[in-house]
């Protein structure tokens, strides 16, 4: 993540900053934690798993990620008494990539792609803003990993999240 800003100052009254902010993640799923009731709770015929067992293909579970902002913020102070300000943030989103994979070992059963989309939009004014973010935008359904044939995971649905701050 990076996050500059600069400010510029062309006299003791009048104050600009611009904002940025991106964010780039780039994880590869590690599994291991969606293992099958029988052999690692309930004793099997054909024994134990172990629970640290991975049985995903780390280069096939990806997960991308690129989230950018970029907003201003401007004062003008006239006197002791009055003083102007303005800003703006324009919030952003990104698109995550889960890569398609097999749930069984043969390569017979395909789990499908998908692109996830989320948005972030802000607001913020002196000291008090507003911001609301929406992960998977289009609420597509999908299967985010399977460890075996029956032992599969979806992905969440549509979450929105509204938050008002205030700073003193």
């Amino acid at each position: 993540m990076i996050s500059p800003s600069i400010t510029w100052k062309p006299d003791d009254a009048t104050k600009f900053t611009i904002l940025a902010n991106y964010t780039h993640l780039d994880l590869t799923h590690n599994g291991g934690i969606f293992l099958p009731c029988y052999g690692t709770v309930v004793d099997a015929p054909f024994g134990k798993i172990d629970r640290k067992a991975n049985f995903t293909e780390p280069s096939i579970d990806d997960y991308n990620r690129d989230q950018a902002a970029i907003g201003y913020e401007l004062e003008q102070t006239f006197d002791n008494d009055w003083t102007v300000r303005q800003n703006l943030r324009y919030g952003g989103g990104g698109v995550s990539y889960v890569g398609s994979s097999y749930a069984d070992q043969l390569n017979t059963l395909k789990v499908p792609d998908v692109a996830l989309v989320d948005l972030k939009l802000g607001y913020r004014k002196n000291n008090w803003g507003v911001d609301l973010n929406v992960t998977n935008l289009f609420d597509e359904d999908y299967v985010s990993g399977c460890q075996g044939v029956y032992v599969c995971s979806y992905g969440e649905g549509r979450k929105a999240l509204l938050k008002a701050h205030l700073t003193w």
